[in-house]
């Protein structure tokens, strides 16, 4: 496993996400803490079960998250794309509460449990900066609640791709991640037929809205995007 060379922005505890302000040494020391590895598509990072003692930082990719559903098949409840962090919402538990398995090729950093710790407790403004990434993720996942409720169709598949959007994010495809997830992981996680899902996606695909090759998805135009999933979640996105 690589040591982390920290240069990918979408990594929280690299260079340049930490404060200017901290020393050379305490760079150092963050950067001795952590460790990289590239996944493959459909690798599984951690299992539902799995001993829970390391936290992973996401630089680049997609991951699903799922749990054993009551019929024995996977449940998807949530993704996880760059920048994200798992496994923080586990520190005080003995396993990993999901599944996490990669979408696309991912590049995640790995710190265990404890150094994160002692990286917060030693440097608050990392802590800050730690808050403020928990808080992105938090609002995307109340997004895609808000997508799950009483929406219609066109209103939920709209919605679902737009909640993909990263926060920091600007208008643009370029600098929007691709989502590779297949139709009928989309149609699970909505609750609609897999027909419907790739009846839609071809609607958005022949408007511009987006533009979706076979297992990837890129957002083209976000602000005809938000007019089909309708003006209350448009304005919630921008909250």
């Amino acid at each position: 496993m690589d040591t982390c060379n920290c240069q990918a922005d979408s990594c929280l505890l690299c260079d340049a996400k930490l404060p200017s302000d901290l020393s050379a040494e305490q760079v150092c020391g963050i950067r001795g803490l952590l460790s990289r590895r590239s996944y493959d598509p459909r690798e599984v990072l951690v299992r539902a079960g799995d001993p829970c003692s390391n936290i992973f930082i996401v630089r680049a990719g997609h991951l699903k998250l799922t749990i054993p559903g009551t019929d024995g098949n996977e449940q998807i409840i949530g993704l996880a794309g760059e920048g994200h962090l798992l496994g923080f919402e586990s520190m005080d538990e003995l396993i990993y509460p999901y599944t996490a398995e990669t979408l696309a090729t991912t590049v995640v950093c790995k710190i265990r449990h404890r150094d994160m710790l002692q990286v917060l407790a030693q440097n608050p403004k990392v802590s800050l900066r730690l808050l403020e990434s928990l808080n992105g993720q938090l609002v995307q996942a109340r997004k895609l609640i808000h997508v799950l409720g009483h929406k219609t169709a066109v209103e939920k598949v709209a919605g679902f791709l737009l909640a993909q959007i990263p926060p920091t994010a600007v208008d643009g495809h370029n600098e929007v991640p691709p989502l590779t997830l297949s139709r009928a992981e989309i149609s699970e996680m909505l609750g609609i037929t897999v027909e419907t899902v790739s009846r839609l996606m071809a609607e958005f695909r022949r408007m511009g809205a987006i533009d979706a090759p076979r297992g990837r998805v890129t957002i083209l135009d976000r602000e005809q995007l938000s007019m089909f999933a309708g003006y209350l979640f448009e304005s919630t996105c921008h909250q």
